[in-house]
Order: structure tokens, then sequence, then C-alpha cells
């Protein structure tokens, strides 16, 4: 069976199926063109994957089933441990919140009396880990923006170098202007025709040309402004900045006014109904060295009233990719990807560098 045939059988991509290759879960057979064969034997392996991998089974556990170097009820039992501990760590806290919450105390008094994290059924070590984590968890994240997004303050700073640009281009239109005239008269003259009138530079004509070019240049800089296409991730919502969604002015009124989110589309993180995360390849131009491929990842916004937005991550400065996952991970929002995706976003190196490791499109194996 080739990558096509099980893809379409067990509904995985084949970016999933090169993943637990690489990991040595599976060692599918080659044919004589190079194609991947994979059989029974590797059917039944990939359906027990997919199954561990919705336990949240780590892949090393999987590898060690699979390789029957772990019993199954060993590794599950094992599961059910962290998974219990994490429940009753998780009540804890809760408990102490509640307390908190109902003795009205600030939260450094409480982190730093002792006695208030004590409780016989838990490990102490363990639990002061865990609450780090919680409180990680809980605390405000800094906000993060996918996509192209115009800073107001970069806008305005913009300015003085367009009104110095209007100036260079009216000096050089005033100046340049009356010696083309000049010139062109003398070849309608030598060519028996009449001479277009002379052009005579003055302050005024300057200040025209001038007030003309800023003009032109501040429509240009503006419309490219408008087209601002954005979806910003913070604490307590999304807000979608995007032609698809609002006109140009309301995008440049938010961007002048500093208001963004007043006329933006604001969602909360429960009218999410899941954000699909997708893998492409792109191509581009690299100068002397040639053709250079790149790796993005497109984020799909898809919302319970069945809007979606679609923005082509990691070309602009600024994204962090790897905390917007982990926002829409904190936020316990449905993430549908490929498992080399999420492990990807998961790591702690560079996502170019992970992927190349993986794929080599730019380099031999």
């Amino acid at each position: 069976m080739l990558v096509k045939e099980v893809q379409e059988q067990l509904h995985i991509s084949s970016h999933t199926l090169r993943y637990y290759e690489k990991m040595g879960l599976i060692k599918p057979e080659r044919n004589q063109n190079g194609y991947r064969n994979y059989d029974d034997n590797d059917i039944r392996k990939i359906k027990k994957i997919i199954y561990l991998r919705e336990l949240e089974i780590p892949i090393e556990e999987i590898k060690a089933i699979l390789n029957n170097e772990k019993d199954f009820q060993n590794v599950l039992e094992s599961h059910l441990k962290k998974l219990d501990y994490q429940i009753k760590s998780l009540k804890y806290i809760q408990e102490v919140c509640n307390d908190l919450k109902e003795k009205d105390l600030p939260l450094l008094d409480v982190i730093t009396n002792e006695n208030t994290l004590i409780n016989e059924n838990i490990n102490q070590t363990e639990l002061k880990t865990d609450i780090k984590k919680i409180f990680d968890y809980f605390k405000p994240i800094k906000t993060v923006v996918l996509g192209y997004r115009v800073d107001p303050n970069n806008f305005f700073s913009a300015f003085p170098l367009v009104l110095f640009a209007s100036f260079l281009a009216s000096l050089g239109i005033a100046v340049g202007l009356p010696k083309a005239i000049d010139y062109l008269n003398q070849q309608l003259v030598a060519s028996n025709l009449d001479p277009l009138p002379n052009f005579e530079t003055t302050v005024m004509t300057v200040a025209v040309i001038m007030i003309i070019s800023l003009i032109i240049f501040s429509i240009l800089i503006t419309f490219h402004c408008g087209k601002q296409k954005y979806i910003e991730l913070t604490d307590n919502q999304l807000s979608i900045c995007s032609l698809q969604t609002q006109s140009r002015l309301s995008i440049l009124k938010g961007m002048i006014l500093k208001d963004s989110k007043r006329y933006n589309r604001n969602y909360q993180y429960s009218d999410l109904d899941y954000v699909k995360i997708n893998l492409i390849f792109s191509t581009t131009s690299a100068g002397r060295t040639g053709i250079w491929r790149t790796y993005i990842l497109q984020f799909v916004f898809h919302f319970q009233d069945d809007f979606e937005f679609i923005t082509d991550s990691g070309q602009y400065f600024g994204e962090d990719l790897k905390l917007a996952y982990q926002i829409l991970k904190q936020k316990d929002v449905k993430i549908i990807s490929d498992d080399i995706v999420v492990e990807a976003l998961k790591q702690d190196g560079k996502l170019f560098d992970f992927f190349e490791d993986h794929f080599h499109l730019n380099s031999k194996k």
C-alpha cells in the first residue's frame, strides 16, 4: 500500500507518516521505484500509534510498546498514575484558589506562607512545582499577533521621511523639467516644429510640486497600511483585523486612533470551533545561493458562527508562533495538526532548523 492509499484509509498526512518513520515507530519497505510500500503489519502499527497518541501517551512509550520493550498494561498503569496525580494537584489548587477568594488574601502572602500549602496526601516538592506551573498557566499572557500589522508609531514616524522624499522629488522635478523641455525644444526646432513653452522654476512651483508629491506619497503609505491582515491573541479574547471583516477606512481609523480592537472583529476563545495548523512549503530567491525553500505555518481559525480566518505565519517580524500555540493550548482550543508540526511548536530550537532537519529541502540527507 502506497502513501496516498494509507492517507485515504487512515485519514493521516504524509508528514505524520514520515515523522513516525523518523522516530523509528514504523519501517516500511521500498519498492523498485523507491516509493514507500506499507504492508498489513505497518497498517496495524499505524492504527495503534494513532490510538495511543489520542490517549496522549508519549512517542517514546509508544515505541517501547511496539518494540515489546514495555508491556502496554504497565505503560497504561504508569500513565494513569500521572493523570491521577495531575487531577489531584488541580483539585488541590482549586481548593487553594477558592480559599484565597473567600479570604480575599493577596497572592504574595499566600505563596510565601508555607502553612497554606501543607497537605499530607500530596508530595510537597512536586506540589510546589505543579503550583508554579498552574499559576503560570492562569497568569496573564503576552499578546501575540499573527499576520501583518502596522504599528501606529511607525506609521507616524514615516511622515518626516515622506516630507524629505517630497522635497527631493519637487527639487528634482523643478530642476530637471526645464532641462528636459529645453532639450525637447532643440529637437523640435531641428525638425521644424513649434517648440513647447519654457518652464521657469520659482519658489511657488517648487512648493506646489512638493505638496503634490507629499499628497501622493501619503496616499500610497495610507493605502498600504489599509491592507493589514492579522489576528491578535490576548489573555481574554481574539481580535481580527482584515478587509474580510471591515473596511479600509475602519482599519486606518483603528490604527491612527490606537484603538484597533474597537473596530476589529472580536471573539472569545469559547467562540472558536477549532484551529487547524498546516505546514506549507514555499520557494524564495536567496541571491547568489539560488533557490531557497522555506517552511510556513498556516493557521486556520474556524469559529462557531462559520467564519473562517486564515493567515500564513512566520513571514512577519515579531511573530511568536510557539507562544501562539501555547496560548491556544492554555485556552483548551481544539487544534488539528500533524504530529511533526506539534512537535516543532513544542521544542526549544528554531522552527526552520527543526523542519530542515526533518525534510532536508535545502541540503542533502
